[in-house]
């Protein structure tokens, strides 16, 4: 559940997964690119923000193994 992509305390108030154990579907490195994905708010701008960004892109390029 930690690696969850979804609401992690909805599955453990319901007790079960509830985005039908796709959470685990994708490879790690995906997960992680699209987790990070959605920390960057839409049209903000921001050394901080690229960091994200390009971090995101190494993870999807599989320049970053997990």
């Amino acid at each position: 559940m930690l690696a969850c992509e979804g609401f992690g305390p909805d599955c453990s108030h319901n007790g079960r997964c509830m985005r039908d154990g796709d959470c685990f579907a994708s490879p790690p490195h995906l997960v992680a690119a699209r987790m990070i994905e959605r920390l960057i708010p839409d049209g903000r701008d921001g050394a901080h923000l690229a960091y994200l960004k390009r971090v995101a892109e190494m993870l999807r390029d599989e320049a970053v193994h997990l």
